[in-house]
């Protein structure tokens, strides 16, 4: 099986169930992402930056 880590989060495939793991919080969302794939909180709040600008 590979692994999902250092897969960049624009192409990332998050679950329904990572949302609602994540109860709404932000900061429970990016620990989601950091586990799924390896990027820093600030790597993840900044490609969300970019994406949420488009």
């Amino acid at each position: 099986m590979e692994s999902d880590k250092g897969n960049s989060v624009e192409n990332l495939e998050l679950m329904h169930n990572d949302f609602i793991k994540a109860d709404g919080f932000a900061d429970k969302l990016y620990s989601i992402i950091q586990q799924k794939f390896g990027d820093t909180k600030e790597a993840i709040k900044a490609k969300i930056g970019k994406l949420h600008k488009k």
